[in-house]
């Protein structure tokens, strides 16, 4: 059993990371600049984000 992971793996493993962290900061960043207004940013946002997910797929 290889313990070790390929190039494009490790790529595809920080970019996810990087785009996870995006998610989990959006809505504290959105609430502290716009207030309770912002749902429709984060619905828009995880829709483009899917997008982009399924083109890395």
């Amino acid at each position: 059993m290889k313990n070790k992971i390929s190039p494009s793996q490790a790529v595809f493993f920080i970019i996810q990371s990087q785009i996870g962290v995006g998610i989990l900061a959006l809505p504290h960043l959105l609430m502290k600049d716009m207030g309770h207004d912002g749902w429709m940013a984060i619905i828009l946002a995880c829709f483009f984000i899917q997008i982009i997910n399924t083109i890395f797929i």
